[in-house]
């Protein structure tokens, strides 16, 4: 469940948002078909046991790109100015 807060435009130094999304594996999977990217660190467990990670990671632009909608879903951030304040 997200918090929507209200931020103003410009962002200063010590200004906050929050928001929490539990990723799961539906959306890494959808993701994946989506994007074609069928990398075994975001698909094979076992692979990635031996890695310096220990298990799957999500694919890094689904975060972003959950973090940019989120943000922008407030009509207060826009993508760009998002993606310098992440």
């Amino acid at each position: 469940m997200s918090k929507i807060a209200k931020v103003e435009i410009p962002l200063h130094v010590g200004d906050t948002a929050e928001f929490t999304k539990t990723v799961t594996e539906t959306d890494v999977y959808l993701f994946g078909g989506i994007t074609a990217d069928y990398s075994q660190m975001h698909f094979n467990e076992e692979y990635m046991k031996k890695t310096m990670y220990g298990t799957r990671i999500v694919h890094g632009i689904l975060t972003f790109a959950i973090g940019i909608y989120e943000n922008t879903g407030t009509g207060k951030i826009t993508s760009a100015e998002c993606f310098l304040w992440i």
